[in-house]
């Protein structure tokens, strides 16, 4: 049977998830019924292979609830961190499952929320977007690691760079900002959005069980502010221990004119994997330095969406969970609450104006050497903020 299926918003990485929808519908796996577009957001463009395969198309989604003759399974909520909670509720509220876009919310509140409306929902499920827990490799690499086959996981670091310049910062109302005019708690910055991918895949691979991802118990943080037209960091570090004494780091910035793309370095006893995101490699080494595996990484989004649909017809497929992605809000929260913002000296930082990019100099050599190291990101600083 064909799982009925809606989408909500049309935009920006909402775009990716139609894609994804138009191919399980090609190929029989679904039935497009709805999509909730706001007017002005409608073109001919952009409803008219929705309206050709016969979906209806709705203001809002208690509308679509209420109008739409066929009621959808599942619902696609690729839409901004504030929007989370409330329509990820209104859905499991009348019965349909969810695939949520990553992060799971800005605040283990929301998060909670979300969890006990869908242990109320009668059985409805809710999967976060975080694509790379989907991934065939990802999850070959946490069955080696739960196998031990190189021994105990000791450590694991991850490290970013993304330029993003003001443009990035000004694409909505709550970018860069820990609040929404209205209240709703975002916590927006690199390791809650663009990077959140990059802190919650080492959570996960270091969990004790494969369903489940590590809890840090021990955790210390630097956030630091380059730019000075946002109200949350855009530079960071943290160090953590999980309740099973593996250690991890990270380190993530927007503050660069270089890009850096994530990698990922877990230790064990015997040996070490490395994941290179930007190349979509892995590879296992032995303690000698010896390559014993190097294979490609496949498409992450075509594994999530398969095994999302599966899911609404059986309940053992595997899918981020809102317990797993809620180790990730667990850190970003807890870097709120107990962490100084601090402010980067002036005269350590530079401004593109072709760009408006800022610039830490020399920031991946200085993300190299702590991803290599052992205690915290210094970084020269003014005034705390």
């Amino acid at each position: 049977m064909k799982v009925r299926t809606a989408l909500v918003g049309i935009n920006g990485y909402a775009g990716v998830h139609l894609q994804h929808l138009k191919k399980l519908e090609k190929d029989g796996l679904i039935e497009m019924t709805a999509a909730v577009i706001l007017p002005h957001e409608r073109t001919p463009e952009n409803t008219e292979w929705l309206r050709s395969a016969g979906c209806g198309i709705y203001d809002s989604l208690d509308d679509m609830f209420r109008q739409s003759p066929a009621k959808p399974e599942l619902v696609c909520l690729p839409v901004g961190i504030p929007s989370h909670e409330p329509l990820t509720v209104c859905c499991l509220a009348n019965g349909a499952n969810v695939l949520l876009e990553k992060p799971a919310a800005g605040s283990l509140e929301a998060v909670d929320n979300m969890r006990r409306a869908e242990a109320e929902s009668g059985g409805c499920f809710v999967a976060v977007g975080f694509q790379h827990v989907y991934s065939r490799e990802i999850q070959q690499i946490k069955r080696i690691l739960l196998s031990e086959q190189l021994g105990k996981l000791e450590s694991v670091s991850v490290m970013g760079i993304w330029p993003r310049t003001r443009i990035y910062y000004s694409r909505n109302g709550w970018a860069g900002k820990i609040k929404t005019p209205s209240g709703a708690i975002v916590l927006d910055s690199p390791i809650n959005n663009a990077f959140a991918h990059y802190l919650n895949v080492p959570l996960f691979l270091a969990g004790n069980a494969f369903e489940k991802s590590a809890h840090p118990v021990e955790l210390e943080g630097q956030l630091y502010r380059a730019r000075t037209d946002i109200e949350y960091f855009d530079t960071c570090g943290l160090q953590a221990k999980t309740a099973d004494g593996i250690s991890l780091r990270a380190c993530f910035s927007h503050a660069s004119d270089v890009t850096v793309h994530p990698l990922l370095t877990l230790k064990c006893r015997d040996g070490i994997i490395r994941i290179d995101f930007g190349n979509s490699r892995w590879n296992i080494s032995g303690k000698d330095g010896s390559v014993q595996k190097d294979e490609p990484m496949t498409s992450l989004h075509a594994d999530m969406f398969l095994d999302v649909v599966r899911k609404v017809s059986d309940r053992s497929v595997f899918t981020c969970s809102l317990d797993i992605a809620r180790e990730h809000t667990f850190c970003i929260e807890w870097l709120y609450r107990n962490c100084v913002q601090k402010d980067l000296s002036p005269t350590s930082v530079e401004y593109r104006k072709d760009t408006e990019q800022a610039v830490i100099p020399d920031l991946p050599r200085i993300f190299r050497e702590y991803f290599e190291n052992s205690g915290p990101l210094i970084l020269e600083t003014g005034n705390v903020k």
